[in-house]
């Protein structure tokens, strides 16, 4: 969905051609796909067949199959996934419009699949100069020689018949040569390379096609891995790494392949220690296991250690090691041939060396040889050094045993100096490079930020030298030619020996300030890639952060992904720190381009009260101009679910805490509370998942989930995989937590059965049914009762129950509740374990569960109370409990005090639990509001704007009062306010309902312009904007005070209101839960006229003309739009076609004709023209209802503004249905436009925001 595509055909008339393109608008049944086209030229008939080419993936990903000639969507066109019409049509080919592949190896991998070496960018930087055992790819020569007994294990397990969910993992000491082992296996897998091997290579050689896909890791994510492989096995590419491994399963069950061998290197060499713990935990180890059964094998080269300690002890013992350190893995006899090549510059033949004689150099390579202690790389610099330079061959007794620092010193001094640097000095400079390296415009940067002035011509000199190259690797990205250093060793070595003399922290802050001083040169605009993707590196090592965050410029065009996770530990100061919250809290611009970056960060600084205004200077689509809200307390907010999140934990997964949530849409998806990601998603529940927990079996963590379906189901949260169902209860299962009984772990569910039941997570197998409850049971949870562990249970019999999990009996009833109990935890308050329950009754209930005893009532929730927690902060254990009145609530349980609320949701939030992020202990809670939302419970309350409104803002509308146009916003609070459009700044209030205030609008009443307002104590009243005083009528006699009289509906709530002229005289339109609308006399305030019809809620009403008679629409709960003649109240007809209630409608000029757009709870908007009553277009896009529409005018282009539950407001071109979204992070109740500005009522308060479109 929303991947962009393009497409070449020849339409009818158009004997040349002409091109498409556009978004993937839906995935469609059996294999097919909506084409929405964006293009100027739309896609017409003549394009079938061509093929739809996805700039993404850089492939044809499908065929186009028919255009839509005419309708709604004139353009647009459907089309056939590739895969799809290759599983239709066979004996078609359709595999090679792909292109693949350059070439075929048969049932090779390499024909299969959409990788090849020759397309790699990484074959010239590393593949191919490692398996010749050279630096870079332009020098000549084969120098690998032997390691016969490593190529042997390695070939053989590639090409082994039956996978066995192992890894094979090729590790061994710095400069071993663990790279150079791999390489040989990926470049003589390549059928094209083989081939151009000497023909005296003997050596042992992997299959031709036996490698799928080879990733080198330096200086790459996880996410870079996955994408990589992903490409090869041309699957979409995935957006975390855990979507790797089902999407790769998928592929390859459904291609029915033999084998798909993955080769990947430098794992320790990943851009931190962190993602190379994520690439095995989220790719190795998940293809390794998910996808073995359909031929997925995977290599893995690595040192044993990185900077986040040991990497190997991740790997299972079960996997393949072939560890070139030992004895098995190493002949004496290769190190010495390879020694020998080098000392003879094979390839690359020195006129006058010495050592061109065999005899000669034979004996020189053997000793060196013995004293480079295994170690290739030592033996590589000493052989080299001699070959380069000696004049006459060395005595054998002059050399010694040296070790990498030694041997890499004695090179370096033979190597002549770059202008004012010393070689070492300029090659310690790509030492402290990130990945790719540096082009030599950076790497003058650097020097000069070390001390050194070189110019460029001076460092390409260098890098191309004989004798620097054998250090120096380059590549290419672009037109950029970038250097580094290519063995981690030297990085190592350089930079351990520049720590002795300086400080690597103010190495990094001269390096951080060149850097930036020669990006920040037009504003960020023309700055290397490399800057804008590791200048953050550079940064934090320099505790130099801040400049960065503080950069407007530079945030607009950073690659954000990798900045926030370095700015959420550093140590920041109190601008900073607001930046990150901003980047936090603005998850839509990490990806964005620096336009759409600058708008969305505009939003989320107008909402939070973090600056005037982001980057004010540079153009955007749009920008917030002024917010009257309060400030969100949230540390971040995890959206993904589709349904309610009815539950949610804590949850270890390889050493990192993650958290996992249960939803209605029948997923538990597992994110990183650090990043705000989503990690994985569990599929496999028929029902909404309703409670989910870890359970440790046999020493590893599972996730326990219970769900509508009636069962309990274990989880692999490293693989995804689904482990276990457990089946037994006879309806919903509510609830489920781990207890300890007699030193076994078991499980313990509960359901709307009303039975505890207790399960052996290891076999399945049901223990025990523990009856009493005579209502649903809706939570469980262990509890420490005298140093033993019992079993509480909370039901819908309004009691809290103890059990004995060894026996199965009950042990006490604890009676106090007067309606449902909903939750239970235990809590420890002055070192007694006490029960904390909460239910139907609103309260928060503290018993002794020894006694049975009430200890404590905790009363301010205003709804029921659905989970409760303990949470430890400072060393003091608090409670936390979740309402369904929206908030998160900690309370003091020795003194029953509450502490502090936490509000944000927008809907009841279900449960609350504790997380651990960066050593911080933050709250999770889940809502129905479709949300997870982590909290810093240390914050404090949220802070409201002064003056503003104190609930969510239902609606908004325009008034003129004295020539100055005005705001009028409408509220829960019970309140009308009128503000400044242009400064936000509150000019009146209006008080006097009694009720919610759901609907403003103005009204000419005796030539002056007055505000009606309609309300939930089921009134209209008429407000004089001028005073903020409720109107009153006047009188023929002025000494006589008449007040006004509330227009009131008999029954309910008052939901909309709207002033129109019937034959040159102004009535009001009401309507409300009646199912009528009422038009009143707003100078005598009578009711006029009853409109009948409806059979459900009326929710708005607006005027409309058509031809020239001016008519009402009105919209309802029955999913009707209605059109009324005001004249004689009759009915003239019905929209029918929404499936959910009409929320509201308004009318839309489009091309010169009025039509009436109306937005449902279905979410959609239907166009309809009013005079024949045939629906126009209808236009998706929103995930939930829609609440408000109101026409938008730009540039003399009439679009139309749209608000939803699902936090976004959105432009759409009414003709085309093509629309823009801007996410708002709250509900949008309700839109007004006013010059180029749209003012959006949130649930939280005003947003307005300039449009620029």
């Amino acid at each position: 969905m929303d991947e962009p595509w393009w497409a070449f055909g020849f339409p009818h008339g158009q004997p040349l051609g002409s091109d498409a393109h556009g978004v993937v608008g839906a995935a469609l049944s059996y294999g097919w796909m909506r084409l929405d086209t964006e293009s100027r030229h739309v896609v017409k008939p003549g394009f079938s067949g061509s093929g739809v080419w996805s700039p993404r993936y850089e492939a044809i990903v499908g065929l186009i199959a028919q255009a839509h000639a005419g309708g709604d969507h004139h353009g647009d066109a459907v089309a056939v996934t590739l895969h799809q019409a290759i599983q239709d049509l066979p004996h078609e080919k359709l595999a090679g419009v792909a292109a693949w592949s350059v070439q075929a190896a048969g049932e090779s991998a390499l024909a299969a699949w959409g990788w090849s070496l020759e397309s790699d960018v990484e074959a010239v930087r590393h593949w191919r100069p490692r398996a010749r055992g050279v630096a870079v790819d332009a020098e000549g020569g084969f120098r690998f020689k032997g390691r016969r007994a490593a190529l042997t294990a390695i070939v053989d397990w590639l090409d082994r018949p039956n996978p066995d969910r192992s890894v094979m993992v090729v590790t061994g000491s710095p400069g071993v040569g663990k790279s150079a082992v791999l390489g040989r296996v990926v470049t003589t897998a390549d059928a094209q390379l083989r081939a151009a091997l000497p023909e005296s290579d003997d050596n042992v050689k992997a299959t031709a096609g036996s490698v799928a896909c080879a990733v080198h890791v330096k200086g790459k994510t996880a996410l870079d891995v996955a994408v990589e492989v992903a490409r090869a096995a041309a699957i979409r590419l995935p957006s975390q790494p855990d979507e790797l491994a089902p999407a790769l399963y998928r592929r390859l069950a459904a291609a029915e392949a033999v084998r798909f061998n993955i080769v990947i290197d430098a794992l320790d060499e990943a851009t931190d220690a962190q993602q190379a713990r994520l690439i095995i935990s989220e790719i190795v180890l998940p293809v390794a296991r998910i996808c073995a059964e359909v031929g997925a094998q995977v290599v893995v080269g690595s040192r044993r250690h990185d900077d986040g300690g040991d990497l190997l002890a991740m790997f299972e013992p079960g996997n393949q090691l072939v560890d070139l350190d030992t004895q098995h893995f190493f002949a004496a006899e290769d190190l010495i041939a390879y020694t020998l090549a080098t000392l003879q510059l094979t390839g690359a033949e020195r006129v006058g060396n010495p050592y061109a004689d065999r005899t000669v150099a034979a004996p020189v390579a053997a000793r060196i040889a013995a004293l480079a202690q295994r170690n290739f790389l030592v033996a590589g610099l000493v052989a080299r050094r001699h070959g380069l330079y000696d004049i006459n061959p060395v005595a054998l007794e002059a050399l010694v045993s040296l070790d990498i620092s030694e041997a890499l010193d004695a090179y370096l001094r033979r190597l002549p100096s770059v202008g004012s640097a010393q070689a070492s000095l300029a090659l310690t400079a790509l030492a402290f490079a990130e990945a790719p390296g540096l082009t030599t415009s950076l790497w003058r940067t650097v020097l000069s930020g070390l001390g050194a002035d070189v110019d460029v011509a001076q460092l390409t000199a260098f890098a191309e030298s004989s004798a620097a190259n054998f250090l120096i690797e380059s590549s290419s990205e672009g037109t950029a030619h970038r250097y580094r250093l290519f063995h981690q060793a030297l990085n190592d070595t350089l930079l351990t020996r520049r720590a002795k003399q300086h400080r690597q922290a103010d190495d990094e802050g001269r390096i951080t300030s060149a850097l930036m001083a020669e990006g920040s040169t037009n504003s960020w605009t023309q700055a290397d890639p490399y800057l804008l993707r590791s200048l953050p590196w550079h940064a934090y090592r320099a505790g130099m952060l801040d400049s960065l965050l503080l950069d407007d410029p530079y945030l607009l065009r950073a690659d954000l992904l990798r900045l926030l996770p370095l700015a959420a530990g550093a140590n920041l100061a109190e601008a900073a720190r607001s930046r990150v919250r901003l980047l936090r809290l603005t998850p839509a611009a990490l990806t964005a381009d620096p336009s759409h970056r600058a708008a969305l960060f505009s939003v989320t600084a107008a909402l939070e009260g973090l600056g005037d205004g982001f980057a004010p200077h540079h153009p955007a689509p749009y920008r917030a101009t002024w917010a009257a809200v309060a400030h969100r307390t949230e540390w971040s907010i995890l959206e993904g679910h589709t349904g309610w999140v009815r539950a949610a934990c804590p949850v270890m997964v390889q050493g990192r805490n993650l958290l996992a949530s249960a939803s209605s849409d029948r997923t538990v998806r597992l994110w990183d509370p650090e990043t705000g990601q989503q990690q994985r998603i569990l599929e496999g529940h028929t029902g909404p998942a309703l409670a989910v927990c870890p359970v440790m079996v046999r020493g590893r963590t599972l996730l326990a989930s219970a769900s509508d379906d009636h069962t309990v189901r274990l989880w692999d949260p490293e693989t995804g995989q689904q482990q276990r169902i457990l089946e037994g209860h006879t309806r919903r299962t509510l609830a489920v937590c781990p207890v300890v009984v007699q030193e076994r772990t078991l499980l313990a569910s509960a359901g709307s059965d009303g039975t505890v039941r207790l399960w052996d997570p290891e076999t399945g197998q049901q223990q025990r049914i523990l009856s009493g409850h005579t209502g649903w049971v809706r939570t469980v949870c262990p509890v420490m009762v005298q140093g033993h562990t019992l079993l509480a249970s909370a039901s819908d019999d309004g009691t809290v129950r103890l059990w004995d999990p060894e026996t199965g009996q009950q042990q006490r009833i604890l009676d106090g509740h007067t309606s449902w109990v909903l939750a239970v935890c235990p809590i420890v308050v002055q070192d007694r374990t006490l029960l904390a329950s909460a239910g139907n009754d609103g309260t928060v209930r503290l018993w002794d569960p020894e006694t049975g005893r009430q200890q404590r009532l905790l009363e301010g929730h205003t709804g029921t109370v659905l989970a409760v927690c303990p949470v430890v902060l400072q060393g003091r254990t608090l409670l936390a409990s979740a309402s369904e009145d929206g908030t998160v609530r900690l309370w003091n349980p020795e003194t029953g005090q509450q502490q502090r609320i936490l509000r944000g949701h927008t809907n009841w939030v279900r449960t609350v639990c504790p997380v651990v992020v960066q050593g911080r202990t933050l709250l999770a809670s889940a809502s129905d509001d479709r949300t997870v939302r982590l909290w810093d419970p240390e914050t404090g309350q949220q802070q409201r704007i002064p003056g503003g409104h104190t609930n969510t803002v239902l609606g908004v509308s325009t008034i003129v009062v004295r020539g100055h146009t005005l705001l009028a916003s409408a509220s829960d609070d019970r309140t009308v306010r009128l503000w400044d459009p242009e400064t936000g700044q509150q000019q009146r209030t209006l008080d006097g309902h009694t009720s919610w205030v759901s609907a403003v609008c103005p009204v000419v009443v005796q030539g002056h312009t007055l505000l009606a307002s309609a309300s939930g104590d089921g009134t209209v009243r008429l407000w004089d904007p001028e005073t903020g005083r409720e109107y009153r009528r006047k009188s023929a006699f002025p000494w006589i005070r008449r007040a006004s009289i509330p227009m009131k509906h008999r029954v309910g709530p008052v939901w909309a209101v709207c002033s129109v002229v019937v034959q040159g005289h102004t009535l009001l339109a009401s309507a409300g839960n009646e199912g009528t609308v009422r038009l009143w006399d707003p100078e005598t305030q009578q009711q006029e006229r009853t409109l009948e019809g409806h059979t459900g809620w009326v929710r708005t009403v607006c005027p409309v003309v058509v031809q020239g008679h001016t008519l009402l629409a009105s919209a309802s709960d029955d999913g009707t739009v209605r059109l009324w003649d005001l004249e004689t109240g009759q009915q003239r007809r019905t929209l029918r076609g929404h499936t959910d209630r009409v929320r509201t409608v308004c009318p839309v000029v489009v091309q010169s004709h009025t039509l009436l757009a109306s937005a449902s709870d279905d979410r959609t908007i239907r166009l309809w023209d009013p005079e024949t009553g045939q629906q126009q277009r209808t236009l998706e896009g929103h995930t939930g209802p829609v609440l408000a529409v109101c026409p938008v005018v730009l540039q003399g282009r009439t679009l139309l503004a749209s608000a939803s539950t699902d936090r976004t407001m959105r432009l759409w071109d009414p003709e085309t249905g093509s629309h823009t979204t801007i996410p708002l992070h709250n509900q949008g109740y309700g839109l007004a436009w006013i010059g180029d500005q749209v003012t959006v009522a949130l649930s939280s308060g005003l947003l307005s925001i300039r449009l620029q479109i």
